[in-house]
């Protein structure tokens, strides 16, 4: 689960909600999620540092609730994002990450906290120049870069990197294009972490699934979940060395439904293959695709033991669809239990 909104993105969504920004409402919204029953579906949760530091209203810290869960507490490293320069190539409203500049002083201090893995997001961005869409050379080679420095410093500190570099699907291109982007900014990314020694093995990957932009006004099949998973699994495939244990893809800008649906279709392709062709694990590490119905059920005032039954719902149906057992016409409505386990206890069973 990614629940690592800074302040002010956080913010943004509570006053949006009619709620107030302060440390106290987003102790009680990040609350509903921590204190609910998360961990037959959820292997781990990506907190924002302030978040380390807060409590359930029973008294118990928001890691030690998620610890009892069997969850692994992860962290928000990067410091958000700042403006490329055009002088170095980078086209307009490219950014590279801030962040790693104190990041080798502050990864013992979250350790101390009980975070035993981090995330560190990479924005890119699909500019049309040119008569063309693409990202600039100097934002693919400079931000994965900064992910191979960010994963080094973790695994030398007794900490597992979730190496995340998001392509955002603002835009009005389609999945073809989003799927040249994609080959080119994993094949980097893949290529900077192994210039740096960092193990393969020892990381994981959180990346967008191939899609169109959000705005692309086209005809044919790039809105259809199995287009979706069929190529989004080539661009793996093609990139991707299989020592990478695990995938989690964001939900980035899909809905619940979307994310969920999209999930469970790239599972049960990948079923099709067999386990050398498609040798990673592929699940989830949403932020919105969790959290957004029970934010809209919170800010119409249901209760907040109302809130947690819906996010454990929507953790539920996640959990099934990172196994390809996701089926629309029962899952919304018959619990299932799911082993408890998964990513992420999996991959420190190997390195940790």
């Amino acid at each position: 689960m990614a629940s690592d909104e800074s302040p002010s993105t956080m913010g943004k969504r509570l006053v949006k909600a009619g709620k107030e920004n302060t440390p106290e409402t987003r102790r009680q919204y990040r609350g509903l999620f921590y204190g609910a029953e998360l961990g037959v579906a959820i292997s781990g949760a990506i907190l924002h540092p302030e978040a380390l530091d807060m409590k359930l209203d029973d008294g118990r810290s928001f890691v030690e609730a998620l610890h009892s869960q069997g969850i692994i507490v992860g962290v928000k490293v990067d410091e958000g994002l700042e403006p490329m320069e055009a002088s170095c190539g980078a086209y307009e409203g490219e950014t590279s990450t801030k962040g790693l500049e104190t990041l080798e002083e502050r990864l013992p201090t979250y350790y101390e906290k009980g975070a035993r893995f981090a995330k560190f997001r990479a924005a890119l961005k699909i500019t049309r120049c040119e008569n063309a869409y693409r990202i600039s050379r100097a934002a693919i080679e400079k931000n994965a870069a900064q992910l191979a420095a960010y994963a080094e410093m973790c695994i030398a500190n007794g900490i597992l990197p979730i190496v995340e570099p998001e392509i955002l699907i603002d835009g009005d291109h389609d999945g073809g294009v989003y799927f040249v982007e994609t080959r080119k900014v994993l094949g980097e990314c893949m290529h900077a972490l192994v210039q740096r020694g960092v193990r393969l093995d020892h990381i994981l990957l959180k990346c967008q699934m191939v899609t169109p932009g959000v705005d692309w006004k086209g005809n044919g099949p790039w809105r259809d979940p199995a287009t979706i998973a069929r190529w989004t699994l080539d661009a793996l495939r093609q990139t991707v060395p299989p020592a990478v244990k695990g995938i989690m893809f964001l939900s980035g800008g899909q809905t619940e439904y979307q994310s969920t649906v999209n999930l469970n279709e790239l599972n049960v392709t990948a079923r099709a293959f067999n386990e050398f062709a498609v040798p990673y694990r592929l699940s989830f590490s949403f932020g919105r695709g969790l959290q957004a119905s029970v934010l809209d059920m919170w800010s119409r005032g249901e209760s907040k033991e109302a809130c947690m039954k819906k996010a454990e719902e929507v953790a539920r149906v996640n959990g099934l669809a990172a196994r390809g057992a996701f089926n629309e016409a029962v899952d919304g409505a018959h619990p299932t239990v799911l082993p408890k386990g998964g990513n992420l206890q999996e991959t420190f069973r190997g390195v940790y």
